[in-house]
């Protein structure tokens, strides 16, 4: 028969076996080169999340468009803004989601993703957090990490909008002029309050129209 220790090795063996995977925390600082697709329109985004900074920074491109710039600051305030253009300030009142922010998050199992741009499929560990909002059901953000490298593949919103990620760079920050807010910000009739939280933050920095960005910059909420 099985000696005690066999059994006891076997039992613990078993427990790991079962025990559901942790979503890996970001690290500190990062360069995410990032796909949004939003309603099947894809653009390029740039994320540069820098904790210690107290920053988290979205350059999106699009083609024939001026660089839309998504400034977000550890003091709650964030500013949206193109390069000698329009700028709008919301002051969310939360700061900044810090690199365990997927703590707590629901385990939903393994599933296969290949990005749009892309015809690599990654096995990746899924998870869910938070509550959809309005009429929407099922949790706040999905969020996709590669099983073989630990690293995220793709986070996607309540409403359908997905970042796919396309390369990670743990280390790597903006230059001192991407992370310059411009003066115009500073003008007391481009602030607007709004109670938010991290996830929704999140979630707005996709959410955004980006027409007639000399003339007026709009926030949907």
């Amino acid at each position: 028969g099985s000696s005690p220790d066999t059994m006891a090795r076997f039992m613990l063996l078993f427990a790991l076996a079962l025990a559901e995977p942790e979503p890996t925390p970001w690290p500190p600082v990062f360069h995410a080169v990032l796909a949004k697709n939003r309603s099947g329109e894809i653009s390029h985004t740039d994320l540069y999340y820098d904790w210690p900074r107290g920053g988290n920074l979205h350059i999106d491109r699009r083609p024939g468009q001026p660089e839309f710039f998504d400034n977000e600051r550890q003091n709650g305030s964030t500013y949206y803004y193109t390069a000698g253009g329009s700028c709008k300030v919301i002051e969310m009142g939360v700061g900044l989601l810090p690199p365990d922010w997927l703590a707590g998050a629901a385990y939903r199992g393994e599933t296969s993703v290949t990005s749009p741009l892309s015809e690599t499929p990654r096995a990746c560990h899924v998870w869910g957090k938070g509550e959809a909002m309005g009429n929407y059901t099922g949790p706040f953000i999905v969020y996709y990490e590669d099983v073989s490298t630990g690293r995220p593949a793709r986070w996607q919103f309540f409403d359908g909008m997905t970042f796919d990620v396309l390369d990670w760079l743990p280390g790597e920050t903006a230059t001192a002029k991407d992370w310059q807010v411009p003066a115009n910000c500073f003008v007391a009739e481009n602030s607007s309050l709004q109670s938010s939280s991290e996830l929704v933050r999140l979630w707005r920095s996709g959410f955004k129209a980006q027409e007639d960005m000399d003339e007026e910059i709009a926030v949907f909420v």
